[in-house]
């Protein structure tokens, strides 16, 4: 079976970015929630803030949270896995 990007979600790198510099929350009509509920770390919007706090009690955002607060990697630790350096 193909695996398309149509459902492709953020990358680990770019939720690390996110949670040290959190984007600005514009009302934005065309959103759930228009926009103001948003969980950075999983890169999902939500309709009400009950919502939020239901998903950030579920195992799902704990287990993505957990690996986006952990550092990248970088192009140096792959060098210098191989040995490069």
């Amino acid at each position: 079976k193909k695996h398309g990007t149509k459902h492709r979600g953020r990358d680990t790198d770019q939720i690390h970015r996110d949670l040290a510099n959190p984007p600005a929350h514009k009302i934005d009509d065309d959103l759930p929630g228009r926009g103001q509920f948003y969980c950075i770390s999983c890169a999902r919007y939500f309709i009400t803030e009950d919502v939020l706090k239901k998903h950030c009690d579920s195992k799902q955002h704990k287990r993505r949270l957990k690996t986006a607060l952990e550092a990248p990697w970088t192009q140096q630790d792959a060098e210098a896995a191989v040995g490069l350096t």
